[in-house]
């Protein structure tokens, strides 16, 4: 690997895409521009030390060109060359480290500062990088390192993608053998898991490897006991061979669950193809496909295995003959139409294939790109049923007028009918400045939480937008890195409207601090605690203002604010969104020392894949699987540059990300997408779009703690993008599949997607299970997620909070329900003085509280608290607090009462003692003993009990329990019962009488057991009047 050429002084441009016909001569402009603007930077680890042959990019993933790349040299310096001012999106990493953040830089024309840069002024987190104040990326060098070779079982296998992680998700790493099948990872202590993706065996068996102080060797070879046959044929389109063209098989379990498991090869010269998999007497199943840039994904056109997505079985010995053949005698022309479409409007849309009734996936898809709907676009189909989806910047989505499917046989036209533009949609436009000159690059968005619409555009280089959207109420705000965040601002749409302009402050004042894992349990940073890598952000309480920033190696991080109080959050792989101990309030300088201590997520687990794939041919990555990170990604020939050696692309979850003013990722995770070329040289901007699908299963679902099912309906697909600080949407197309029961080896097509989200909305549980697809192109990798608008309403606070019962130690609360449809759980605080506040210092409830009452087993008997409840919804809002209220630990007391403070006032004719009341002359059992005067009591092992019955003649019985007297808590009862329903079956002995009008029955039951002795003997206290 000799590494990428010196980067040039010109910037290579966009491709452009042209359709020859073969005859017609064509003439092509190409503008290459001059690279004179520099970013220069450094490459250190945690010590300072300098880390050598680092690559570094930079790129603008809404901009032109393809970006620009570099190596550091021995002191670990790197220079970017860029065409034009603008904000960049600038990254480094090394093969085998782990990555860094990206950061976002700012280039602007050189005004001849003492920057040590002669060609542009470079500004990182608002300050211009100097002599002094370089440009420096860490990047974590763990102190060990797990080495080896990868070979096929004899020869080693170069250019190899070999990945590492932790069980327990805390780390990963990445790189790929060299030419000679040598890796090097490194890694810290722990137990990891190794595998590689060795060409033509798949994904290795996952290796144990447990770190301990030392480095450690694993090689790295196929599993030797497993035996390969070859499935092969021939793949025929249209009456021509599909030459050079990769080719996979990717396996199924009987059940028709993806495994996970891919294979591949390539089609030779004749359309031949030959691919090696694991075969067994009792037999596997893959399913073959392909995929083309003229049809699509296509699969076998037989299909060798009933009722399972896999379409051939292999035993013990070669397939051959699996053919896929589409004759252009089986090809319609379908005419796309679009009434009311514009040459200014964009579109994706998704064709898949069905069969049956309920319809089943067919396997077959399609994604068309269309930069313009004035016209109409034609597609070639083999005969069938198609489910066709479009998305529309902006718009949303449509389906064929007559709805789906679409029958397909001969020549048809699909119609989608589009808003008029002349009526029903409408510009809005603005500015964006400092408030003295126009910012170029900010991110203008408006979104819709009811509707689903999040669409956003950059500013030009005069501060200038426009956007275009339907009638309606929208959220409207503006971001930038470097610049203090903006309260969203409600705008009705009914007409254009200009003049919508935003003045943004330069951030001057930061909320700093550091993430941290607290390994000794002590609640504050020792170091080595220190979490790397992870996101922290902050949301202003009363205007929802949301900035974030990453954290570096050592955990640390600075937010810009203005004045304002702020919730403040961090996160990070493997821990859960945790928030900071109490609010912080900045008014006129910034606040430090805001240290968090993560939450690990006891749900989180490592997903990532890595597969190699030559950039000239193309090729699949498929980790959509229950189990994998749901991406799928289909690279066209060139896509990732033109490139005949093997590269990697990877994706992998990331739970380092966090909603924004405008959109808030689903269960607060990322997928990132990355892919590198042979030199190891990272691919940002691509050569042609590629297509992402992104899925969730039910089980996805139900942990991102979606409890408003019709949110669903706003998903779409968005990047992560630096250099705006935002959630970029992207036109997305969304589809269903559900099984009725578990035992359904087949997914079933949903044919209207909003009435399948109605169903679950109904009923969570209305499918054994499902799966959301949402699927775009995108013309850059980067971080996606399937996002919504971000819901910034808080529920309303609980109400009626009352006690229901206390005994000492325990107090029940109840409260009234809260209505919201997307309401989570409640939050319950609690303090010994009034003014009690929702931080989490107060927080009693120490898992999820779904219900509207609570028991707090942590009090002190006979002891005052204040009480409050917050509720809080699926987006994390939580409201404001309910009414406080003051009760005592002990709510009743035998023949008195119990104030709030714990004050105790006791009934004519007794008097307290200690904590009881007793009859004045008399004395008591234990001073917190339970009592009662109603005829019934709960005894207790710890304090005995008391009960009595007063009867209206002025007679009465008293039955007092000691402590220890029953060994677990007994139900006690004196009840008065008539001489003659007693006397009866009890008769008086002769020459006795009982004395008054009552006899009592005493009885003590546990559970539903009945007590008939006592440890510890019981008082039992007659009283009667004089006559008597």
């Amino acid at each position: 690997m000799a590494g990428p050429p010196p980067m040039p002084d010109w910037m290579p441009p966009m491709p452009t895409q042209v359709v020859s016909d073969g005859a017609t001569q064509q003439n092509l402009s190409i503008s290459i521009s001059n690279a004179s603007m520099q970013i220069i930077g450094y490459v250190q680890d945690g010590a300072g030390n300098a880390i050598a042959d680092a690559e570094a990019f930079a790129y603008q993933p809404m901009g032109t060109g393809m970006g620009a790349h570099a190596k550091t040299d021995t002191n670990g310096k790197f220079t970017l060359k860029v065409a034009a001012a603008g904000t960049y999106s600038v990254g480094v990493f090394k093969p085998g480290l782990p990555g860094a953040p990206d950061r976002t830089v700012k280039v602007a024309a050189n005004t001849g500062a003492s920057d040590d840069n002669s060609t542009a002024d470079i500004t990182v987190d608002g300050s211009l990088i100097t002599a002094s104040n370089k440009f420096i990326f860490k990047i974590q060098k763990p102190d060990y390192t797990i080495s080896g070779k990868v070979t096929n079982g004899t020869n080693p296998v170069s250019y190899a993608p070999v990945w590492a992680y932790q069980p327990n998700g805390m780390g990963h790493a990445e790189t790929m053998t060299d030419a000679s099948g040598n890796y090097i990872l490194y890694v810290g202590n722990g137990t990891w898991i190794v595998q590689a993706n060795i060409p033509g065996y798949g994904d290795s068996q996952a290796q144990t490897v447990v770190v301990d102080g030392a480095s450690m060797t694993q090689n790295i070879a196929p599993d030797s006991s497993v035996t390969y046959y070859d499935i092969s044929g021939t793949v025929t389109i249209n009456d021509a061979a599909q030459t050079y063209m990769p080719i996979r098989a990717v396996e199924y379990d009987s059940n028709g669950n993806y495994l996970g498991n891919e294979y591949n090869g390539q089609t030779d010269a004749s359309g031949n193809y030959s691919i090696s998999v694991p075969g067994s007497a009792s037999g596997k199943y893959y399913r073959v496909d392909i995929w083309t840039p003229d049809f699509g994904e296509v699969e076998l056109t037989t299909d060798g295995v009933a009722d399972n997505p896999a379409n051939v079985e292999v035993t013990t010995a070669d397939k051959t003959g699996q053919n896929i053949t589409i004759t252009s005698g089986n090809l319609n022309t379908v005419t796309l139409t679009f009434t009311n479409g514009t040459s200014s409007q964009s579109a994706i849309i998704d064709i898949d294939g069905v069969s049956g009734t309920p319809p089943k996936p067919t396997g077959f898809h399609k994604t068309i790109n269309l930069a313009a709907l004035d016209s109409s676009s034609n597609v070639l189909l083999p005969d069938g049923d198609y489910m066709f989806q479009m998305n529309v910047p902006g718009l949303g989505g449509f389906v064929p007028d007559g709805g789906n499917p679409v029958t397909i046989s001969g020549a048809v036209a699909a119609t989608f009918t589009l808003p008029d533009s002349s009526t029903e949609l409408f510009t809005i436009t603005g500015t964006v400045d400092d408030g003295t000159n126009p910012i170029e690059g900010a991110w203008v968005w408006m979104g819709n939480p009811t509707t689903g619409v999040h669409i956003g555009t950059s500013t030009d280089g005069s501060g200038n937008y426009s956007i275009t959207v339907k009638a309606g109420t929208y959220k409207m705000g503006v971001e930038m890195p470097g610049y203090a965040p903006q309260q969203p601002t409600d705008i009705t749409v009914s007409a254009d409207a200009s003049g919508q302009d935003y003045s943004l402050a330069a951030a001057s004042q930061f909320i700093t601090g550091r993430i941290y894992a607290d390994a000794n349990s002590n609640s504050s940073y020792d170091s080595g605690e220190e979490v790397a890598n992870g996101w922290v952000w902050v949301e202003e309480t009363t205007t929802k203002q949301i900035a974030g920033a990453p954290t570096d190696i050592d955990g640390t991080f600075s937010i810009g604010v203005v004045d304002g109080t702020y919730i403040l959050r961090g996160t990070a792989e493997g821990y859960s969104d945790t928030k900071f101990a109490s609010p912080i309030t900045v008014s006129g300088s910034g606040s430090s020392g805001n240290n968090i201590n993560l939450t690990v997520d006891a749900n989180w687990s490592s997903k990532l894949k890595s597969k190699p794939v030559t950039p000239a041919s193309g090729g699949t990555l498929d980790d959509s699987s229950s189990s994998g990170t749901g991406v799928k990604v289909i690279a066209p020939p060139n896509a990732l540059g033109s490139e005949t050696s093997t590269g990697t692309m990877k994706t992998n979850e990331v739970s380092s990300v966090s909603k924004t003013s405008s959109a808030e990722p689903l269960g607060g995770k990322g997928k990132e997408i990355t892919a590198q070329d042979n030199s190891g040289q990272a691919i940002t901007n691509l050569n042609d779009d590629i297509e992402v699908e992104l899925n969730y299963y039910k089980e996805d679902i139900t942990e991102a703690g979606v409890t408003d099912m019709s949110k669903l309906k706003l998903l779409t697909n968005s990047y992560w993008d630096t250099s705006v600080g935002d959630w970029v949407p992207i036109s997305t197309t969304k589809k269903a599949y559900t099984k009725a029961s578990a035992s359904d080896t087949e997914w079933t097509t949903q044919t209207d997607f909003d009435a399948f989200v109605d169903n679950l909305d109904s009923n969570p549980d209305a499918y054994s299970d499902y799966k959301i697809t949402l699927q775009s192109t995108t013309s850059h990798l980067t971080i996606f997620g399937a996002t919504t608008p971000s819901d910034l309403t808080a529920p309303s606070a609980p109400t009626g909070l009352s006690q229901a019962a206390g005994n000492g130690t325990s107090i029940a609360l109840d409260w009234a329900d809260n209505s919201e449809a997307d309401l989570m759980e409640y939050e319950i605080y609690r303090s010994t003085s009034s003014g009690v506040t929702a931080v989490d210092a107060n927080q009693v409830n120490t898992s999820q509280v779904a219900v509207s009452n609570f028991t707090d087993s942590t009090t002190t008997a006979w002891t005052s608290y204040y009480y409050t409840v917050t509720a809080v919804d699926d987006a994390a809002n939580e409201s404001g607090v309910a009414t406080e209220i003051q009760v005592c630990s002990n709510s009743a007391v035998s023949n008195g009462t119990v104030a709030a403070d714990c004050s105790i006032t006791c009934n004519e004719g007794y008097t307290q003692s200690g904590n009881s009341c007793v009859a004045q002359g008399g004395g008591g059992v234990g001073s917190s003993a339970p009592a009662s005067t109603t005829g019934q009591a709960v005894a207790t092992p710890s304090q005995g009990g008391t009960v009595s019955k007063t009867n209206s003649d002025g007679s009465s019985a008293k039955v007092v329990l000691p402590a220890e007297a029953v060994s677990e808590n007994a139900t006690i009862t004196v009840a008065p019962k008539t001489q003659v329903s007693i006397t009866v079956s009890r008769p008086v002995p002769v020459g006795k009488s009982v004395v008054g009008n009552y006899v009592y029955q005493f009885t003590a039951v546990s559970g539903t057991t009945a007590v008939n002795t006592f440890s510890k003997a019981v008082t039992i206290t007659l009283k009667y009047t004089n006559a008597q």
